[in-house]
């Protein structure tokens, strides 16, 4: 996996300098060869390649490189680390999908969000309802639909009331905010070549064409961690109540057994740890907490391909006073 940085040049600058293709063709052939060693699970030789990679480009860049052109410089190498994202939308899709299935038919756990259904017409809906002000639509809102209850929702895209300025129900910030998830390590997604046996169109069959070819994206193996921050003062708001609490971590904890495919059909959570404040003010900042749980590589040369090749540390030790800790997923031995 490679990643490039764009970046434009000062105009004083602009008169190109000579350019020695075979540095630009010997530093992609580097990167080339280390993108290799990694696929075949030999870390010594990727970290070797890579950094013949980094020194070629470290002693060519100044002499060759002319401004106009975009480059990855030595630091720019160092610095990406290779490790992969999941969008915090991906994961409250995942969510949203699990919910109708852990509470079937209870009206306050509707999907907001929900495939084959205009956002719009909701909004409506809520205003019919609540012709009043945009609070009151709001609320009603938030006691129909469970995404917008948790995550919150911009709801500025319904139609306008008469002698209003804005459009829609406003918006609405939800107690529960997901970051990103980052692979502990470097991950190296593959490309793989398949073939279907029959043609899309009668006409291609006629013609005599006998297969198609398609690809898939796997990665072979990767364990990501997320963080989700949970506003107890928020939640007062919106109205989140604890069975909303105990149906989001039911959610958690299956929503990758009901979103099974074949390029990613072994993903699994693998823990949920939950810490808790006495207070809806929090007597710690939440990094304090989150650091606390760590994965280790139990050998750093050997490619991981499952989550006991990590190490799961919970550092739980002198916890903040009234503080507490829940476990509510964890396949570590």
């Amino acid at each position: 996996m490679r990643f490039i940085q764009f970046r434009s040049a000062p105009a004083q600058n602009a008169r190109p300098a000579p350019v020695t293709p075979i540095t630009r063709t010997a530093g992609s052939l580097a990167n080339s060869c280390s993108a290799a060693a990694a696929a075949d699970g030999d870390f010594g030789l990727f970290r070797r390649r890579s950094q013949e990679a980094a020194d070629l480009l470290q002693h060519h860049a100044a002499r060759d490189a002319p401004p106009f052109l975009y480059y990855l410089t030595a630091d720019q190498l160092a610095a990406e680390t290779g490790q992969g994202l999941v969008t915090d939308v991906a994961l409250k899709r995942k969510i949203r999908d699990v919910i109708p299935q852990i509470r079937p038919g209870v009206g306050r756990y509707g999907i907001f969000v929900e495939a084959g259904h205009a956002l719009n017409p909701r909004i409506d809906e809520a205003k019919d309802a609540r012709p009043g002000s945009v609070e009151d639509q709001q609320r009603w809102l938030c006691d129909q639909y469970f995404d917008i209850r948790m995550f919150g929702a911009v709801l500025s895209t319904g139609k306008k009331d008469e002698g209003s300025k804005t459009a829609g129900a406003g918006q609405i910030r939800g107690p529960l905010q997901l970051t990103f998830a980052r692979s502990e390590d470097p991950v190296l997604p593959s490309d793989h070549a398949i073939t279907r046996v029959a043609p899309t169109r009668q006409a291609d069959l006629e013609a005599g064409k006998q297969t198609e070819m398609g690809s898939k994206w796997t990665l072979p193996y990767g364990p990501y961690r997320a963080h989700a921050y949970y506003s107890a003062a928020r939640a007062a708001k919106t109205g989140v109540t604890s069975d909303d609490l105990d149906t989001l971590w039911a959610a958690l904890a299956m929503m990758f057994d009901h979103d099974r495919s074949a390029a990613r059909g072994e993903m699994k959570l693998c823990g949920l740890y939950v810490y808790s404040h006495p207070d809806a003010f929090g007597r710690v900042p939440a990094a304090s907490l989150t650091s606390r749980i760590r994965l280790t590589r139990v050998d750093a040369d050997k490619p991981p391909r499952h989550h006991t090749d990590y190490t799961r540390i919970i550092a739980n030790d002198s916890l903040p006073e009234g503080v507490t800790f829940w476990c509510g997923v964890d396949l570590w031995p």
